[in-house]
């Protein structure tokens, strides 16, 4: 197999298919204790979704946190939107086209804090081991594990997902050219 070939059968196989991720609106947050400000967690993929279910880590356990579901959701189904926990179990009454508002977290900060990450996570009681959305495939409504972005917070060295752009068999060859 020639270099060039091997080139784009590499290229290929290491392209990701239409990411679908779990994350927040923005990549940094800079803040200062007792002003408040709001991070929407967002599902972001190419597929319709009737649900999430995710829980989020990193945010200090003085600060004060209010949660507010999607206006399209119904609540957190039957369970609880407890976000910073055990986790939510986001569901909607019909099928959400991608770049979905999950929640809108509205942060009061209560101490100085530096250099920290809010991730996405599995539920504590979830039995996926990973954050997933519920897909629109009815009857099946498959879950599926999405990767998840997390957002910096007052942090010195933020590292933000750049997104890749989607290639075609025409670009590649037209490279070659």
């Amino acid at each position: 197999m020639n270099a060039k070939r091997l080139f784009l059968v590499l290229l290929l196989f290491a392209m990701p298919s239409h990411a679908q991720l779990i994350g927040f609106s923005e990549c940094t947050y800079n803040v200062q204790s007792f002003v408040s400000f709001d991070m929407d967690l967002i599902y972001d993929g190419p597929q319709d979704i009737m649900g999430a279910a995710v829980r989020i880590t990193g945010i200090p356990t003085a600060w004060i946190r209010t949660v507010i579901p999607s206006a399209q959701a119904d609540a957190c189904g039957t369970g609880t939107c407890d976000l910073f926990a055990n986790g939510a179990y986001l569901t909607f009454p019909n099928c959400q086209t991608p770049r979905v508002q999950l929640f809108r977290l509205t942060i009061l900060p209560t101490t100085e804090e530096t250099n920290l990450v809010f991730a996405p996570e599995k539920p504590m009681d979830s039995p996926i081991d990973c954050p997933y959305v519920t897909l629109c495939n009815a009857p099946t409504f498959t879950k599926q594990c999405v990767g998840c972005d997390v957002a910096f917070v007052n942090h010195d060295d933020p590292i933000c997902s750049v997104p890749v752009e989607e290639i075609t068999w025409t670009s590649i060859r037209n490279l070659y050219r």
